[in-house]
């Protein structure tokens, strides 16, 4: 199976070049980013954080959208499910995030652990993507793991998320 292409949706009023580091660790596992239609036989994962991930969820409603979405700190603003400002983004808030906007059944968990962030990391909304590698290493795991057996199971038209 062809590594797949990587589309970063950002968080809002972050920098796309702030996301430089996660794009780079990407790279050094050999997964790219460019667009699609430069080899279109080739999957798209769309990895969308924070509000970039809700938007995710609208992209992934369309026929046309990508093979699998990875959200990373996305949920549900809702005051009933987030009743508290600020951060960090409660696990209610990403239920009901994942039952409003996914398939459950198609959807793969994960919850990123201060122990498993690398020397320097962190679990941090924000500053995560400043040393990505837990992170994007998951991603590839997933992907190489998980996604082939929810295509063998017919699941590839519902596109997986994480």
């Amino acid at each position: 199976m062809l590594s797949p292409h990587v589309v970063v949706s950002a968080a809002m009023a972050v920098p796309s070049g702030y996301y430089r580091p996660l794009v780079e660790s990407f790279a050094a596992h050999g997964w790219r980013a460019q667009a699609r239609s430069e080899e279109p036989e080739r999957p798209v994962v769309l990895l969308g954080h924070s509000l970039g991930g809700q938007l995710g969820a609208l992209v992934q409603a369309r026929d046309d959208g990508a093979d699998a979405l990875v959200t990373i700190g996305a949920g549900v603003p809702w005051f009933r499910v987030h009743p508290w400002a600020g951060l960090p983004v409660p696990e209610r808030s990403i239920d009901a995030y994942v039952d409003l906007f996914l398939d459950p059944d198609l959807t793969s968990r994960w919850t990123y652990r201060r122990a498993e962030a690398p020397v320097g990391g962190s679990t941090d909304h924000v500053a995560w993507f400043r040393r990505p590698e837990a992170v994007v290493e998951h991603v590839i795991d997933w992907w190489d793991s998980v996604v082939p057996r929810q295509v063998a199971g017919g699941g590839v038209t519902d596109r997986p998320a994480t």
